[in-house]
């Protein structure tokens, strides 16, 4: 068939032979009109029609068959006991590979060579390969995230100095939603590159805070103050002991941390209050 000679041919004998079509087609053009171009072009095309339209059933029966399995997975996935910030990223998976197949087969059924195809399949893969190498390493991380599972949708992380709570892991990223209600996209590669702190692998929360106090303004009232803060703010859990200890001294200033656990949710209102009443206490007593 033409469609096949053309694409196994070499490059050079590919040259010639659609330089030797155009100029034939040019020359029955001026001879004979467009009528008889009409005629080359049907009678090249008739031969094509029924692989055509064979062709043209598959990838409609294809498609409509690959929309109704599509929304079998989407419902299998919302059932299924995996992550729902995993659930983008195995859709998209599954519908790409399956809209692969379809493409590939439908070349079989064109009767269009596979060789010469996927020799520049391969040529252009690798070329994009090495354009793209972030995107195809940010997918590489993504898969990575669902064999390794290093955190869950809902978790609160930190990377790189950068925390929020993970709400989806994408194809090449990561969805976070900050404290201050912003969304994060962070690549998925950066989490095979650095450390991940998770903090939602236990149930509770540490409230880690340092105060720098005079040494003569009386290290053991500084400590009393601090202590009373927290058992005020009434957020520490009550199955805990509150910690304050002197951490850290100088000629001119002695560091007191205090460390107590609280339910994550409450951390952050825990941290602020008892540095503002801590800060008031202080200032109140001249220290």
């Amino acid at each position: 068939m033409y469609m096949t000679r053309l694409l196994t041919a070499e490059e050079t004998d590919l040259s010639a032979q659609i330089h030797e079509d155009v100029t034939q087609m040019v020359e029955g053009v001026k001879d004979y009109g467009l009528g008889w171009l009409w005629e080359q072009i049907v009678q090249r095309v008739r031969p094509l029609i029924p692989t055509i339209i064979n062709g043209a059933i598959f990838l409609v029966i294809s498609l409509v068959l690959l929309f109704f399995f599509m929304k079998f997975v989407r419902r299998w996935l919302n059932r299924s006991k995996l992550e729902k910030g995993l659930h983008y990223f195995v859709y998209t998976l599954v519908k790409y590979g399956l809209l692969l197949g379809i493409f590939l087969t439908l070349l079989g059924i064109l009767n269009i060579p596979m060789t010469p195809i996927i020799t520049a399949l391969g040529a252009v893969g690798l070329a994009l390969s090495l354009s793209v190498k972030d995107s195809l390493g940010n997918v590489a991380g993504g898969i990575a995230l669902i064999f390794n599972s290093p955190f869950r949708t809902g978790d609160f992380i930190e990377l790189k100095g950068i925390s929020g709570t993970v709400e989806e892991i994408r194809l090449t990223y990561t969805v976070l939603k900050t404290t201050y209600n912003r969304r994060i996209f962070m690549p998925n590669s950066d989490f095979a590159k650095a450390t991940v702190t998770n903090y939602s692998t236990e149930a509770t929360r540490t409230l880690e805070l340092v105060f720098t106090v005079k040494p003569q303004s009386g290290i053991d009232k500084a400590k009393a103050i601090i202590g009373e803060v927290i058992e005020a703010s009434g957020m520490a859990l009550a199955d805990s002991t509150p910690v304050v200890r002197v951490s850290d001294h100088s000629d001119t200033a002695v560091k007191i941390t205090c460390i107590a656990k609280v339910d994550p949710e409450m951390l952050f209102d825990m941290k602020a209050y008892v540095i503002q009443h801590v800060l008031e206490r202080f200032q109140a007593e001249g220290m």
